[in-house]
């Protein structure tokens, strides 16, 4: 089992510790490069001109595009490692390092945070306080939230910029304080996760996980993309706890609201008193058709059409009008209409003529 350590070193000084070099690196899932440190691990760093124009397989090759596909298919929170994998060198030159690589905010835009260590102790690889300083740098611009908590009390040792708007905390009363001491609201729903991620080891994933969070004075459900990962001390005992996170509460309440106009729309469709059907795509699948449609005209059940082509149900109406009108409509966008059209249609009870008021 995993320890916490009363005289633990703080993260930045894990990531900066010397002989532990490390780069970090955080990509899109396309490949493309958001933030890249790789100075203190590689004694290159990149103009932004270069990064912009930087795949990061040019970098680590063995993170091909089908690799990382397969990464953003894993299971949330997994964690996937490469031992001694090169890490290219401007000049062509490769390091030998062990990768750690994990989705951190998956949802509208997926970021995958990658970490190269490389062990070996050099003067080419020394760190000092203000590489420390620099990593805090590194996180602080992320594109969303990150925190470093501490310690059984879960300190926060840094809160980037992101994470102080989503949190809607000033780092003076926040930073250096511990987490629910700045944030009492979400200790009953927060502090059982952590404290499993603190004593297993093993990280935590949210997805749209409800959280009850104050802001301006206000205390609202909000959801949130998050990973609880632990960090460890180089005898392996945990100190440390990484937090990132992505609010999606405009997301969540958009998918309520588009639901619930789905759930009116779909109501006011089926008590229609007209006959209305929806047909989808160029072969008309039938993927509605309200009672009276079902009942007066067609004389079916919905498992007898939903779900199937307009024609394979309906034959009949090859050698009609109906299906050149339909073909117009689709292909053409403009709507099409006639007023005591003669329609035939075929069911259990026999062929039946009708004259309709039809609108497509």
């Amino acid at each position: 089992m995993n320890h916490v350590v009363s005289n633990s070193h703080s993260a930045m000084e894990l990531f900066a510790a010397p002989g532990n070099a490390v780069g970090i690196v955080i990509i899109n899932a396309d490949g493309s490069i958001e933030l890249l440190d790789c100075e203190a691990l590689t004694g290159e760093s990149y103009t932004e001109a270069e990064l912009a124009a930087l795949h990061i397989r040019q970098l680590l090759p063995i993170l091909t595009p089908a690799r990382l596909t397969n990464i953003l298919g894993q299971s949330k929170g997994t964690e996937i490692s490469f031992q001694q994998t090169p890490f290219q060198l401007k000049n062509e030159n490769s390091l030998p390092v062990d990768l750690s690589v994990r989705v951190i905010n998956p949802g509208t835009r997926h970021h995958l945070l990658v970490t190269a260590k490389h062990t070996v102790h050099s003067s080419n690889f020394q760190h000092s306080h203000s590489s420390k300083v620099h990593y805090q740098q590194i996180l602080k611009q992320a594109p969303f939230g990150i925190t470093i908590l501490t310690g059984e009390n879960f300190v926060v040792e840094m809160a980037n910029d992101a994470y102080l708007s989503i949190a809607h905390r000033e780092a003076s009363k926040f930073v250096g304080r511990p987490l629910f001491e700045g944030m009492p609201e979400v200790r009953e729903t927060v502090e059982p996760l952590l404290q499993a991620v603190l004593k297993t080891g093993v990280p935590y994933h949210g997805v749209e996980f409800p959280v009850p969070l104050t802001r301006s004075g206000k205390t609202e459900l909000s959801y949130f993309d998050f990973l609880y990962y632990p960090l460890r001390e180089p005898d392996g005992t945990i100190s440390n706890i990484i937090v990132t996170v992505t609010d999606v509460t405009e997301n969540i309440k958009a998918k309520h609201t588009l639901s619930e106009s789905e759930r009116q729309f779909r109501n006011l469709f089926i008590e229609s008193p007209i006959a209305m059907a929806i047909f989808r795509g160029p072969e008309w699948v039938i993927e509605m058709g309200n009672e009276r449609m079902h009942k007066e005209f067609w004389r079916r059940t919905e498992a007898e059409t939903i779900g199937k082509k307009l024609l394979t149900v309906f034959p009949e109406l090859v050698d009609q009008e109906y299906p050149a009108v339909l073909e117009q409509v689709y292909k053409t966008g403009v709507a099409a209409g006639m007023k005591e059209a003669l329609v035939l249609i075929k069911a259990s009870d026999g062929m039946r003529k009708f004259y309709v008021d039809y609108h497509y």
